[in-house]
């Protein structure tokens, strides 16, 4: 015998194949950041994470072994290479450094159901291909997605405690409203910044800056030597303000997504939302009036609505300040904030 022959015809092959090796790389890589994670995990549920991602593990690599005998049985070669891996997985980025407990729960919910979604495309992919290698991947697929829930109750199991606690006290949070709430403090995205260090409180900073600095500017344009240049001035950091705002907007959007509708703190957020959009509008007209006397003047109708559009931000800021401070929206939970007092 001179190759390995297959019960596939080569159509049916080459698909099947194709299929499975990807399936492949994403076992192997969770595997890999299975390991990373058990090495680094910190955090006061290490030892019952610690065993978990052991479990994880030690199955996923059984998985990883049977679909790539698999592919063997039908006459292609696996290719477990690391570059191979690295190169096909569709896993996202395990962090690097010390991983929190928490962090690496919501990292391997969202491992987990990548791995998932790839495994169910193969399934479909190989229904009409190979129904031996279909029926693997579907049990692959009913394993991961019960070890996919349990990362998920250990994740909302810090929302039951606060429950708990809230009727411990005599109050009446219910297991639900916990959990509404333990949702409101995870980040949508990157984008919005990491688990208790929204980028959204970061950025605001800047349009505030420079929009109170141009009302000073104006203020030295009417009052002080050089109006031209402090007028101009004024003029810049107006701009300077709307374009930091609409950035700091699509952080806060990325924010307001992770509030569940028709809550109290999500109604709140509307109102911080639209004010701030109100603000925008009257520094844009602010902008064109200012154009309209020229950047080296002062306008009065311009300072007028630059002190309106600031009443208003600072009746936002508060409103801002109550969804973190009284709602705890994208604030660390209370068991990340007992782990500084220890």
């Amino acid at each position: 015998m001179t190759e390995m022959t297959s019960p596939l015809d080569e159509a049916a092959k080459t698909a099947t194949a194709a299929a499975l090796n990807r399936v492949l790389a994403d076992l192997i890589d969770l595997t890999l950041v299975g390991k990373q994670a058990h090495w680094t995990l910190v955090g006061p549920r290490f030892r019952t994470l610690h065993l978990q991602l052991d479990e994880l593990v030690d199955a996923v690599r059984v998985h990883a072994d049977d679909v790539a005998e698999r592919v063997v049985t039908i006459g292609v070669t696996p290719d477990g290479r690391a570059a191979t891996v690295a190169a096909e997985s569709a896993l996202p980025e395990h962090p690097t450094g010390w991983a929190k407990d928490t962090d690496v729960v919501d990292y391997f919910v969202r491992a987990l159901r990548t791995t998932i979604d790839r495994l169910r495309e193969a399934i479909e992919e190989t229904e009409k291909t190979d129904v031996v290698s279909q029926d693997l991947l579907i049990g692959i697929t009913a394993d991961l997605e019960k070890t996919m829930w349990m990362f998920q109750a250990a994740l909302l199991s810090g929302a039951s405690r606060v429950a708990c606690r809230s009727r411990a006290r005599g109050g009446r949070m219910s297991t639900e409203r916990a959990e509404r709430m333990a949702r409101a403090k995870r980040p949508r995205s990157p984008l919005a910044g990491s688990y208790g260090h929204p980028v959204h409180p970061i950025l605001v900073t800047a349009p505030i800056g420079a929009w109170v600095a141009s009302l000073v500017f104006d203020l030295m344009a009417a009052f002080g030597d050089e109006p031209e240049v402090f007028a101009r001035g004024a003029y810049w950091l107006v701009v300077i303000g709307i374009v930091g705002a609409l950035l700091a907007a699509l952080a806060g959007l990325l924010d307001l997504t992770v509030i569940p509708r028709g809550t109290r703190a999500f109604r709140t957020a509307l109102t911080h939302v639209a004010i701030n959009s109100a603000v925008v509008v009257l520094f844009l007209v602010s902008l064109v009036l200012r154009s309209a006397v020229g950047t080296d003047r002062s306008s009065t109708a311009a300072v007028g609505l630059s002190i309106v559009a600031l009443a208003l931000l600072g009746v936002s800021g508060w409103l801002g300040g109550r969804l973190a401070y009284t709602f705890g929206v994208r604030v660390a939970g209370e068991e990340t904030q007992a782990d500084a007092y220890r």
